[in-house]
């Protein structure tokens, strides 16, 4: 009488997995204690590190919130280039945007428009940018304005410095 032996098949996969499994973990550990892939992808090196202390240096506000001086782009006589970046106009406002050669989150923006004797004057706060500002925007009711060309100033004031742009924009 022959006996079959049958090869077991369950026994050697067993194996192989558990191997497998085993030496997974072995190197997630090894990986993890050297700083290897998968675990160093987070960390900033020294470099990146002080950028990012300068950067946060250059652009936080004290703590007393007062503003330090403006940096950018400006002369030293006191005189800020200000200039406008947008016109839009819409079925129901205007809206006028602008750059501020300065890094500055206090001060004002004044801005006055003139047609035929009526004059319209709004007034806005600053937004800091990494290097330069913004006035926080204008948006005019069209109803204020009637249509023809308005001579358009925008004034900055940030401490004692001043700077101004003017265009004629035409409201339809």
């Amino acid at each position: 009488m022959k006996i079959n032996k049958r090869k077991s098949n369950k026994k050697i996969i067993t194996i192989i997995t558990s191997s497998m499994i085993i030496l997974a973990v072995l190197y997630c550990t090894v990986a993890y204690f050297n700083d290897l892939f998968p675990f160093n992808s987070d960390k900033a090196t020294n470099e990146q590190k002080d950028a990012g202390e300068d950067q946060k240096k250059s652009t936080a506000v004290p703590a007393d919130g007062k503003d330090t001086t403006p940096k950018g782009n400006t002369s030293t006589d006191g005189i800020i280039a200000v200039d406008f970046t947008s016109f839009n106009q819409s079925t129901e406002q205007i809206q006028i945007r602008s750059l501020i050669e300065a890094v500055s989150n206090s001060g004002s923006c004044t801005l006055t428009m003139v047609k035929d004797g009526v004059t319209v004057t709004k007034t806005s706060g600053i937004q800091a940018g990494p290097t330069t500002s913004t006035c926080e925007g204008f948006n005019i009711s069209i109803g204020e304005l009637s249509p023809g060309d308005w001579q358009t100033t925008l004034s900055v004031e940030i401490g004692t410095r001043k700077g101004s742009a003017t265009k004629t924009y035409k409201v339809q």
